[in-house]
């Protein structure tokens, strides 16, 4: 099962990898033709058209019947379809095509009446909010006819107020989240040529899951970040910082023990620094002074996400800290560097997060063998340790692993030259930031790994091993 946002993402990962959406239109509209043929015969088909990329599946099916022995018609819901493959597909269409466009209820049920099939490809995966005019009477008319009630991918409205009463759905690649037999109907399942590799491996497709900052948003609507570290190494966390503002977020604050306050502030204008007390004035080391300061930092400035462990060191007292900040949030958490080591103490005393959805664990090879006592990247034993863990996997390699209790991806982006400190640290920013803006933990560590592949593998070609990971900042 997939969710609706994973349909937009396995389009474009497809076309990543050579297969373009013409290709994809062209075998679910075949597909949907091929399963109407095979349950009629020589029958009148009425196919209902939206706008947009669900219209033009049901055009191309249209196309595939009138080629066989039906008679076929289409009604185009607002007169005309809008994206580039529907209107091509409305060319194509062959002149016994009857056409219509949608005017009234009334006219609607002319249309419909003595049909043997009608076809619902109005919208599809496309609708948010309950549905509005003319779609509401169209689907309300289409609904009452007796005639073979067939939804393309799913039924316009499904599951809301108004939806189109299906007798069987014709879906592509997979069902789709929430389709069930009383919403849809039979269902079928067509393969369309999506290939495997495209559910498999990161893509571009990734960034369509980043929600968007509303238009009239303000400072802080597109993420808050809280990034807990620095002291003794004050790079990582620099990178870290910085990584989240370029993932987005709208503000970023950078808590460091007070001794690296003056070290940092200032580094990165656009970097909220703030000092962190220690037992010893200026200390370099987060220690028990700091805890109840971190907590109120969170608390004011309520993140949509914390950071915890870049550059804050291995001391017993530091990594105490860390394990308490881990225990006290509840909230969206990325765990790195220094803070892993934290957490391989916790994990011994049988701690584990409480949600995967939220939390991130970004660990190395070695790391992740401390943290687990584990070898090998066998999928189901590392969807057993992220459950067991309560958290989504984001495994640092030459080939990048990110595991959740249910699935598990593979980031083929990235090259031998980013083994360079810095890139880890550069990667959790990303992470983080994407959780401050509301992304699920594995969605958010699939755009992280594969955006900063990306941009490694660019600079790489260029410098080679002289890469920086300022570079790929």
């Amino acid at each position: 099962m997939i969710t609706f946002e994973d349909v937009k993402r396995l389009d474009i990962n497809s076309e990543f990898l050579g297969v373009p959406p013409e290709t994809l239109m062209e075998n679910a509209g075949r597909a949907v033709a091929e399963e109407i043929s095979s349950r009629c015969e020589g029958d009148r088909v009425v196919v209902l058209v939206g706008p947009g990329n669900n219209g033009g599946d049901g055009l191309v099916a249209a196309r595939y019947l009138s080629e066989g022995e039906f008679h076929t018609e289409v009604v185009l819901a607002r007169g005309e379809v809008k994206t580039p493959l529907s209107k091509a597909n409305l060319t194509r269409l062959p002149p016994h095509v009857k056409r219509h466009t949608y005017t009234s209820p009334e006219e609607l049920e002319k249309v419909l009446e003595g049909s043997s099939v009608v076809v619902d490809a109005l919208l599809g995966v496309g609708i948010r909010g309950e549905m509005r005019e003319p779609y509401k009477s169209i689907v309300e008319v289409a609904s009452r006819s007796e005639a073979l009630k067939v939804a393309v991918d799913v039924p316009t409205g499904m599951g809301k107020k108004v939806q189109f009463k299906a007798d069987l759905t014709v879906t592509f690649h997979d069902v789709k989240e929430g389709m069930t037999p009383s919403l849809c109907g039979e269902i079928v399942v067509k393969d369309i040529g999506i290939p495997p590799e495209a559910e498999i491996y990161t893509g571009p497709g990734e960034l369509a899951l980043l929600p968007p900052t509303p238009k009239e948003g303000h400072k802080g609507d597109g993420g808050v970040v809280l990034v807990v570290g620095g002291g003794p190494y004050t790079g990582a966390p620099v990178f870290s910082s910085t990584a989240a503002l370029k993932g987005g977020a709208d503000l970023v604050f950078l808590a460091v023990p007070e001794g690296a306050h003056s070290l940092l502030a200032g580094r990165v204008p656009e970097v909220i620094t703030i000092p962190l007390p220690t037992l010893s004035p200026g200390g370099l080391h987060l220690d028990m002074a700091s805890l109840s300061a971190i907590k109120r930092a969170a608390e004011r400035h309520s993140p949509g996400a914390i950071l915890v462990g870049p550059g804050a060191g291995r001391e017993p007292v530091t990594l105490e800290v860390m394990k308490r900040v881990m225990e006290w949030w509840d909230g969206a958490l990325t765990v790195d560097a220094d803070g892993i080591s934290a957490l391989c103490e916790l994990a011994t005393e049988g701690f584990s997060f409480s949600s995967p959805e939220r939390v991130v664990i970004t660990p190395h090879r070695g790391e992740y063998a401390r943290l687990t006592r584990a070898v090998g990247l066998e999928e189901a034993e590392v969807r057993r340790i992220s459950e067991r863990l309560g958290a989504t996997l984001l495994l640092k390699g030459p080939r990048d692993v990110i595991a959740s209790p249910e699935r598990m991806r593979h980031n083929l982006t990235g090259n031998q030259g980013m083994t360079v400190g810095g890139t880890g640290d550069i990667l959790s920013g990303l992470v983080v930031a994407f959780l401050s803006r509301g992304m699920r933990a594995f969605d958010a560590c699939s755009l992280a790994a594969f955006s900063i592949g990306l941009f490694g593998d660019e600079v790489f070609s260029k410098k080679g091993y002289s890469l920086l990971p300022t570079d790929i900042l």
